[in-house]
């Protein structure tokens, strides 16, 4: 079956939501310190929802539900020695087949990222449930944690993290386009695919590997959706920077245009042991001649 790529809604933000206008007007303490951290970026989502991270980890999820200010975060981040067969933190559902699933109750964090020493200890619950630039197993580094660390450096480079929609319109298809980063470069919006060099996802042994098929459709995701994406990513420029969060510098936002082309971002958090350097050349050189059958030129960092 042939399926057709989903038409973005237009309208997924709004400038002035009263979110927006009661950070600005208010100025809450909880702002003031996720703001000023370094350690910390802040994503705008789609229906006007402020997401704050930490390593890849979400530190809070920000509403304003009836003039009030809410924030929740995964109860492994509020709380220690959080089990799944507690039903303060996880609700239990079977399905008919009988598998048994256990879904996360989000928890109020409001009191905890109004403090720094809340923000600390919610720091600490999320490297102890990430791994991290630290690990001795550089491989199992998080992508989390890396597209996190490539954000923190680089903020006057990456507008946002983790755009998700529906790519098929078919009600049947799940399947999700997921950009890594939204990056501004050289007056264009642009967006990355973000992969770790030995994810096996990027080599197989007939035909052509996963993440020639991931590119296609994002490709084929940003065309149909160009006019829409762009006008979407010149309103959250705007929103970022009327509350102060940092964004790339560009002269005039309407003047933004947008690559219809996707880029894959390759990383490596060090050289791995596992591997030598022949083992490297070998895919670095597979990947670009498979990416270069649909006009994508991989880019590779170390990190």
């Amino acid at each position: 079956m042939n399926y057709c790529i989903q038409k973005m809604e237009s309208g997924l933000l709004w400038e002035n939501h009263p979110l927006y206008k009661k950070i600005i007007g208010e100025q809450p303490i909880w702002w003031k310190l996720v703001n000023k951290d370094k350690d910390f970026y802040i994503e705008i989502r789609k229906d006007n929802i402020i997401d704050v991270y930490y390593r890849g980890g979400r530190v809070a999820q920000i509403t304003a539900k009836k003039n009030v200010f809410e924030a929740t975060a995964h109860p492994k981040y509020t709380d220690d020695n959080v089990t799944k067969d507690n039903p303060k933190y996880y609700r239990k559902s079977k399905s008919k087949k009988g598998n048994i699933t256990y879904t996360a109750i989000y928890q109020n964090c409001m009191s905890l990222i109004s403090t720094e020493e809340g923000l600390v200890i919610m720091k600490e619950r999320i490297k102890n449930n990430y791994a991290t630039e630290d690990t001795d197993d550089v491989e199992n580094t998080s992508e989390k944690s890396i597209q996190g660390k490539l954000i923190v450096e680089n903020r006057n480079l990456y507008l946002d993290s983790e755009f998700a929609y529906k790519l098929f319109a078919q009600a049947r298809s799940r399947k999700t386009v997921r950009f890594d980063l939204v990056k501004i470069e050289d007056n264009k919006l642009v967006f990355v695919e973000l992969k770790r060099f030995w994810d096996s996802r990027m080599r197989t042994s007939k035909g052509n590997p996963e993440i020639i098929e991931q590119m296609t459709n994002y490709k084929n995701f940003i065309e149909e959706n160009k006019e829409v994406l762009l006008s979407y990513y010149k309103t959250l420029y705007k929103i970022k920077a009327k509350l102060g969060i940092a964004v790339p510098q560009i002269d005039n936002i309407e003047k933004l245009s947008l690559d219809p082309n996707p880029q894959l971002l390759v990383v490596m958090c060090h050289e791995d042991s596992k591997h030598g350097k022949n083992a490297r050349k070998d895919r670095e050189n597979y990947i670009k001649a498979k990416l270069g059958k649909i006009n994508i030129e991989p880019q590779f960092r170390d990190i």
